[in-house]
């Protein structure tokens, strides 16, 4: 069982090791075997190396990411909303559920993005483009 603390260090991990772009940092909050479908109904990604590779690619698209609501931590597992604002159009956000389920030693064993389609909106007020 995983503190609420505990839990909220990890989504803030999570999240600004997205906005930095560092798919590393990412990868190391994981297991060695650990799963993630994202989004649900995808095709698994099975291992800590599969995992680095994967959000070598994803950080390519984030422009930002911003939590969107409170962290819910209940027994092993984190829930948490979020958005992504895109690279190639700022104006434009995915809006994700993730699922992370945590082992023992604390890190991630599976993670679960939630969205689809209907989860891609026009944001109200553009993030600022950075170089």
């Amino acid at each position: 069982m995983i503190t609420e603390q505990f839990g909220l260090g990890v989504v803030s991990s999570y999240i600004e090791f997205l906005n930095n772009g560092n798919f590393e940092g990412i990868a190391s909050l994981y297991s060695k075997n650990a799963i993630i479908e994202d989004p649900i109904g995808s095709d698994k990604i099975i291992g800590r190396t599969a995992i680095q590779d994967f959000y070598r690619q994803a950080v390519l698209g984030v422009h930002q990411v911003n939590q969107l609501g409170e962290v819910r931590v209940a027994s092993n597992e984190i829930a948490f909303p979020f958005e992504v604002v895109l690279a190639k159009d700022p104006n434009l956000a995915i809006s994700v559920i993730d699922i992370f389920k945590i082992n023992a030693e604390g890190e991630i064993d599976s993670m679960r993005a939630f969205w689809g389609p209907g989860n891609v909106k026009s944001v109200s007020k553009p993030a600022p483009i950075t170089a």
